[in-house]
């Protein structure tokens, strides 16, 4: 149980460190003494590491009901795609995966990053109204900033009523 409070709470701080303990361990580290974790601050402003979009991808967009548009999972995969080969980065270097969408099946970003591959990797869901797209992509930061990963994916999405559509 992980408690925490803010903008992004302090929880995901945590699970980064112990995602990261977590990896060292697997690695074979053994530490000479415990391990005690003490973590405060600002969250928005402790993290000094810089973080870069390195690719963008963007598809076109549909109006509800277009015979020609594509579902959601379909336009993901195509905004995926073509960020990475803007990145010229390989989809087997994505460590996590954040995705925001609204009006969106619980595991929406589930179903659109599987169109592009299954790798393992953490596959978060960001559902935060206006702010959907802007946590997705902050989280996603803050799991670079902290070091926990070097690559994170970022996908966003709104659903209109009608035909699902990508924006």
């Amino acid at each position: 149980f992980l408690f925490g409070r803010g903008v992004m709470d302090n929880k995901f701080e945590l699970s980064m460190v112990v995602t990261t303990l977590m990896r060292l361990e697997r690695e074979g580290f053994v530490p000479e003494r415990d391990i005690v974790l003490a973590l405060s601050g600002d969250e928005e402003t402790t993290m000094t590491q810089r973080v870069n979009v390195i690719g963008v991808g963007m598809t076109k967009f549909f109006k509800p009901g277009d015979p020609n548009g594509k579902d959601y999972p379909q336009m993901g995969a195509d905004a995926v795609r073509l960020a990475l080969q803007d990145a010229g980065v390989d989809y087997s270097e994505i460590q996590q995966a954040w995705t925001g969408y609204v009006y969106g099946d619980s595991c929406s970003g589930h179903r659109a990053i599987y169109e592009v591959g299954q790798t393992g990797i953490p596959i978060f869901n960001v559902n935060s109204n206006c702010s959907t797209g802007s946590s997705a992509l902050f989280a996603a930061r803050q799991a670079v900033a902290s070091g926990a990963i070097d690559v994170a994916l970022v996908l966003g999405w709104y659903l209109q009523s009608g035909r699902h559509t990508f924006q």
